[in-house]
């Protein structure tokens, strides 16, 4: 059954183009699934791209988007080696740190004055070992590192007197994706091990955090921001993958990150948006269309916007329709869709002289029975007396 009033059809067709414009706005992250295709993107090195003999020192990890800020190492002895083929992280490579080796990429990735979100596959075999730092020994400001330090992962961001340091589960010897971000227009400080996140903290008011420290990977700065390293902080460990951006990434972003690591690096554990389906138009009748959220027991909420809060729902109405989804680790799944029933044709408001008159045709001929408020069952009537009319097609 369809009714259509002719005053109600402009406001209709509005919410509808307002809506639409929502969809096709929250849709983009769905369709993401490279780094390079979120924008802010800084640094990328991967140990894949390293072009030589497992088992060798590496020198020089290429920064994949901008390789004026790469990291290197020209001491031989103090350079990672490339390991092939590793079977914890999907058969890919890693630069393997033996607790006496470090890269510098002297002054790089300074956080700015919006933020920074990072992204690392790495482990630590060691009760203390540095990832990656911009920082010094001891207290300074505009520093951050990611460390495994007494057992525990830990990321800290100081920008005054002030400073700020999640601290993750204990997983040594074990291959994690951390995730770090810092939102300078919203002062938190967030800490992600394997999706679920840490801790989130509030932090100083600043305007700009940058210094210059040099950025470090497998040790960490001595008490002048520099080299060489502070002895206690050696990584004795692994790096297979580590991505940065110039500014805080919405949820949904950092998602489709993760999800890239976690489905090149640890297949079958990657969390995917889903979809609803786009488009649904039902060409004849009105038969409700049924929308299900998918079956995963990580689900923990659903938010339809129609206000029901079932996994699935029965639509009637032509329009835009939204679901939003959260998991046990905090992540949210949006998806919408856009339903067209048949339409009624409609005229608009006109001013008629005596002796004029008006065709009006519903639009929906076959196997349809139409309603009209004056008592008429066709498929057009003709209006001669001024007035409201309305149909009800069925």
């Amino acid at each position: 059954m369809f009714r259509k009033d002719r005053k109600l059809v402009l406001n209709l067709r509005y919410m509808i183009c307002l809506l639409v414009a929502m969809a096709i706005n929250a849709s983009v992250f769905s369709q993401i699934t490279a780094p390079t295709e979120i924008a802010g993107i800084s640094a990328w090195w991967c140990a894949d791209s390293v072009q030589q003999e497992s088992g060798t020192p590496v020198s020089f990890w290429n920064n994949l988007v901008n390789t004026t800020e790469s990291v290197s190492q020209l001491v031989v002895g103090n350079s990672p080696t490339l390991m092939k083929d590793v079977p914890e992280v999907n058969n890919h490579a890693v630069l393997r740190f033996d607790g006496n080796d470090y890269l510098d990429g002297e002054n790089i990735l300074n956080v700015g004055n919006v933020g920074q979100t990072a992204f690392i596959v790495a482990r630590s075999n060691g009760n203390n070992g540095n990832f990656f730092s911009k920082s010094l020994a001891g207290l300074g400001k505009c520093r951050y590192y990611c460390m495994y330090e007494n057992k525990k992962p830990t990321f800290l961001a100081q920008y005054g007197s002030k400073y700020f340091g999640p601290i993750g589960q204990s997983r040594l010897g074990i291959y994690d994706l951390f995730s770090t971000q810092i939102d300078l227009k919203k002062n938190v400080l967030s800490f992600f091990q394997n999706e679920v996140a840490l801790k989130q903290m509030e932090t100083e008011i600043v305007n700009s955090f940058s210094s210059s420290y040099s950025f470090l990977v497998g040790a960490y700065n001595n008490n002048m921001g520099t080299t060489p390293p502070n002895a206690s902080y050696y990584l004795n460990g692994d790096i297979a993958e580590m991505i940065f951006y110039n500014r805080p990434l919405s949820n949904i972003e950092r998602q489709t990150v993760e999800n890239y690591l976690r489905s090149k690096y640890f297949p079958g554990t990657e969390r995917e948006q889903f979809s609803l389906g786009g488009t649904i138009t039902q060409e004849y009748g009105f038969k409700p269309i049924v929308f299900t959220v998918p079956d995963r027991d990580y689900f923990k909420t659903i938010a339809w916007s129609t206000g029901e809060s079932t996994q699935s729902i029965n639509v009637t109405k032509s329009g835009l329709y939204a679901v939003h989804v959260t998991d046990d680790w905090g992540y949210d799944y949006i998806d919408t869709v856009i339903v067209k029933f048949p339409t009624i044709s409609y005229i608009p408001d006109q001013t008629i002289c005596d002796g004029q008159s008006v065709v009006w045709n519903c639009g929906l001929s076959g196997d349809y029975t139409s309603e009209w408020s004056s008592g008429e069952t066709k498929q057009e009537i003709t209006i001669t007396k001024a007035g409201k009319y309305a149909v009800k097609v069925t």
